[in-house]
C-alpha cells in the first residue's frame, strides 16, 4: 500500500516524464497519456482532508469525463475514416465539435496560432507540429477538465445546499 506522500511524488514524477515524453519517443508516445495517470495518481481520494476529498472526488470525474471522451473521439474518427463514413459531412461536423469541446486549449491555440504549412512539390500540403506546443496544449486540456469537474461539484454542492 502506497503512502499518500508516495503517490504525489511518483504523480508529479510522472506528469513531469508527460513533458518530455513526446520529444524522446519521437511522438509515439502521447503527453496526454502520462498526464491522465499522473494527475490519477495525484487526485487519490485523501482521507486526512475532507473538504480537499470532495473537491478532488469532482477533478477526478473531470478527468475521467476527457479520457473517456477522447477514447471515444479516437473510437469513432477510426471507424469513420476506415469507413465510407469518412466523406459523411454529419459526421465530420460531429468529430469537429467533439474535437473542439475535448481539447479546449488546443483548439483555442490553433485558431489564433494554425499550424505551418508546407506545400510539396506533388501538391500535398504538410503540417508542421511541434512537441512543445502538443504537449502543453494538451497539459492545459487536461487542467481545463480539472477545473471544470471542480466547478459542476461546486455548483451540485450550491444547488444541494439550497434544496436543504
Amino acid at each position: 500500500m502506497m503512502t499518500l506522500k508516495v503517490r504525489n511524488i511518483i504523480g508529479i514524477i510522472v506528469i513531469i516524464i508527460g513533458f518530455i515524453s513526446a520529444p524522446l519517443t519521437n511522438g509515439r508516445l502521447p503527453s496526454i497519456l502520462f498526464y491522465w495517470l499522473g494527475f490519477m495518481l495525484l487526485l487519490w481520494p485523501n482521507i486526512n482532508y475532507p473538504k480537499a476529498s470532495y473537491l478532488l472526488k469532482w477533478a477526478r470525474i473531470g478527468l475521467v469525463i476527457n479520457i473517456l471522451g477522447t477514447l471515444l473521439l479516437v473510437l469513432v474518427s477510426s471507424i469513420a475514416t476506415n469507413t465510407a463514413l469518412s466523406f459523411n459531412s454529419i459526421v465530420s461536423t460531429f468529430l469537429r465539435v467533439a474535437s473542439l469541446l475535448l481539447k479546449p486549449a488546443s483548439s483555442i491555440v490553433t485558431r489564433f496560432f494554425p499550424y505551418s504549412q508546407f506545400q510539396m512539390p506533388d501538391g500535398s500540403i504538410q503540417f508542421s507540429i511541434s512537441f512543445i506546443r502538443g504537449t502543453i496544449t494538451s497539459f492545459f486540456d487536461v487542467l481545463i477538465y480539472l477545473f471544470i469537474g471542480i466547478v459542476l461539484g461546486k455548483f451540485i454542492a450550491a444547488r444541494q445546499g439550497k434544496a436543504q
